[in-house]
Formats: structure tokens, C-alpha cells, sequence
């Protein structure tokens, strides 16, 4: 079949195909409702992010620390760490890993770390999810080549598709690359033969093959920005959904020339994109309008943060989901780990863990057969 050389003047012309600038709504298994706002406060922290849960502990990382925190007891450091983490793991077997800013790895077995290079020596600045696949080997998906963890925002408003995925042999310190071109991965999660990668900037879920790096999209479209992913001892998935799409954004991202001067000249905290916490200024955009009306934030307004986990079912298709919307300060949410009955989950709008029950889970199940 020709392709028409002149379809991509038409489809700007007429804001159609790669040029449309709408948004999925949140419907079926992704709607609406406020259940993230009653989760249960467990720490106030706004640096606490990577949970993961091994041997029915959680563990997480405040800075350059790994903390562990067992039921009913209160929180204690596990590890103090040489730089600020980004990414934790754990293995079936209780090994934990942390990927550090640097790029390096660590392995702990009984608290004692081995120091792995080889991630840093390849010049991966942006590890943003690792996984362990059995005891000897981790997957690690590096966001981009050029932008580290905290510059996301630049990341996409520059339209980068530098993102990579690599498999890390502890035997050895060897590291290779399964995938590469991908719009920032930021999430990961070792399944068999293959690994399910969330990739963020084209807003889906794929799983790319350990064998010959075939991608098979399994979720496409979804109306934020995918994160960390967390396994289920069902074989289900957690899915973090870390800010929201927008029309608005979607538009800036069309505008090359305006997007260009806005990262020259206009504070990071002040750019037209999504964030994970937003109002708490006058000189952010969406301040005025429609946003706020009797002077009051509805639920339902235009918004640059948003709070959302999706759970996945063993097929990788949504099947209920937790918000915390446009009027709730839950936002951001950036890590989930499955501890006992309860789920815990980080927001960086709200600065802290907050635990959804059984019962809280359940809620989310009945909303979606009411409607």
C-alpha cells in the first residue's frame, strides 16, 4: 500500500492521527472514584519511595537510605547507602537490590552488599525500575540517555525515546541490552520469558521477549503516564499511573517552537506538564478558568497531578483501579508493594505510605459493577 506523502501535512492541518490532541476518559475498570483519599496514613515521609515487600516485610528508601518496616513496629534504617537511590528489588530468595543515581547496583545477602559497576560503567544515569529474574540475574529499565530520574518533566517535553532495557548478570558484573528506542520505560516487572515494561511518554504497557526482544503491546492508551510496576502472588500486577494526561499537554507537546522557549526560560515547577503535585502556587498553569468555580477545586477540573493504581489482572488487563482526583491531594503515586492483605503505596503529593486495606480494595471492585 502507497502512503499518501502529504497525510501528515492533512493530519496536522485537521489535528488528526500523531497530531490529535485528545485524551482517553477514565471509563470502565479505570473509573473514577475517590479511594485512594481512604487509604491509611503508615508514614509521613516525602522522600519514602521503592517499596517492596519481602518475607512479609516492607522495604523502602528515604534518600540515601533503605528502611525496613515490620508489622507493628515502627520504621528502622535496614542500610545506609553511598549515593541516593532510585530503584529497589527483591528476589524470591530475600535478596535485595538498589540501584543507586549513580548508576551503580547493590546486592544485599544478610546485609551485606556486593557493589556491581557494570550499569555505571555503560553510562545508565536514569535507572528508574529493576527486578530480579531468579537469584543471579536483574532487569533494569533505564529511562533515558540524556535526562536523569528527576529531570522526567525535560525528558518528555523534549520528546525522548532514549529509554533502554538491560539484563545484569551478578556472576561476573556483565551486563547486555534486551531493548532500546523505548519513551521512557519506567516501570518493569520479570514474567517467565519476558518482561512487561510500562512505557510512560506512549502512555502503555508492553512485554518485550528475554529471547529475541519482541515488543507485544498488552495495554495501549491509558489516560496518564505509567510507572512502577508490582507483582501479585496471583499473578496479577499493580500498575502506578505517577501523573495524568491532558489536552493542554498534549498540545504543548505538539508545539516544538513554544515548548523550546519554555524550558530555556521558565522555571521547571512553572512548565505547561504533568506533575506529581500541583496548586500550591498562583504561577501554575490551570490556576484560573474552569479550575475552580465558587471557589471551590471540583473533582472533575483540568489538572496537572492526579492519583491513580491500576490493578492488572493476569493477562495484564485492567480490572479495577484507586484515585485520588482533580480535589485530593494523593497524588503522584510512584511505587505500590502487596504486603498481607494491604497494599502500600507512595504519593509525592502527599508526602508519605498509605495503606489500602481489604476492604478498600474490595470498594474499588464494587464500584466498577455498579457501573
Amino acid at each position: 500500500m502507497m502512503l499518501n506523502p502529504f497525510s501528515g501535512v492533512l493530519d496536522r492541518f485537521f489535528g488528526r492521527g500523531r497530531h490529535s490532541v485528545t485524551v482517553p476518559s477514565m471509563d470502565g475498570a479505570l473509573q473514577p472514584n475517590r479511594l485512594l483519599e481512604h487509604a491509611t496514613p503508615l508514614l509521613q515521609d516525602s522522600g519514602a519511595d521503592n517499596l517492596v515487600s519481602c518475607a512479609g516485610v516492607l522495604f523502602f528508601t528515604v534518600g540515601r537510605a533503605v528502611w525496613r518496616l515490620a508489622p507493628g513496629a515502627k520504621a528502622e534504617l535496614h542500610h545506609p547507602l553511598p549515593d541516593v537511590a532510585c530503584a529497589l528489588a527483591a528476589s524470591p530468595g530475600g535478596q535485595l537490590a538498589v540501584a543507586l543515581h549513580s548508576g551503580r547496583v547493590l546486592v544485599f545477602r544478610d546485609q551485606v552488599p556486593t557493589q556491581l559497576s557494570a550499569a555505571e560503567q555503560r553510562g545508565l544515569k536514569c535507572i528508574t525500575a529493576i527486578d530480579f529474574v531468579g537469584e543471579d540475574q536483574i532487569v533494569v529499565a533505564n529511562g533515558s540517555a540524556t535526562r536523569t530520574q528527576a529531570q522526567w518533566q525535560a525528558d518528555l517535553l523534549e520528546r525522548n525515546s532514549s529509554g533502554s532495557i538491560w539484563k545484569l548478570h551478578l556472576k561476573g558484573d556483565r551486563i547486555e541490552q534486551l531493548a532500546s528506542g523505548l519513551a521512557h520505560p519506567a516501570g518493569v516487572l520479570a514474567a517467565g520469558d519476558t518482561v512487561v515494561v510500562s512505557e510512560a511518554w506512549k502512555h502503555r504497557v508492553v512485554t518485550i521477549s528475554l529471547s529475541d526482544g519482541k515488543r507485544t503491546t498488552q495495554v495501549a492508551d491509558l489516560p496518564g503516564y505509567p510507572g512502577r510496576l508490582a507483582r501479585c502472588a496471583d499473578g496479577s500486577a499493580w500498575l502506578c499511573v505517577f501523573a495524568p494526561r491532558s489536552q493542554l499537554i498534549e498540545f504543548v507537546l505538539r508545539e516544538d517552537r513554544y515548548r523550546t522557549e519554555m524550558l530555556k526560560t521558565i522555571p521547571p515547577e512553572f512548565w505547561v506538564a504533568p506533575a506529581y503535585r500541583s496548586g500550591r502556587s498562583y504561577e501554575e498553569p490551570l490556576q484560573g478558568g474552569a479550575v475552580k468555580q465558587m471557589g471551590m477545586l471540583k473533582p472533575w477540573a483540568p489538572t496537572r497531578s492526579y492519583g491513580l493504581l491500576v490493578k492488572l489482572d493476569d493477562r495484564l488487563q485492567p480490572e479495577a483501579s484507586f484515585h485520588s482526583r482533580s480535589d485530593g491531594d494523593r497524588h503522584g503515586i510512584t511505587s505500590v508493594a502487596g504486603i498481607g492483605q494491604g497494599v502500600v503505596f507512595a504519593s509525592r503529593g502527599a508526602g508519605g505510605l498509605f495503606v489500602l486495606d481489604d476492604k478498600v480494595q474490595a470498594g474499588a471492585v464494587d464500584a466498577i459493577a455498579v457501573h
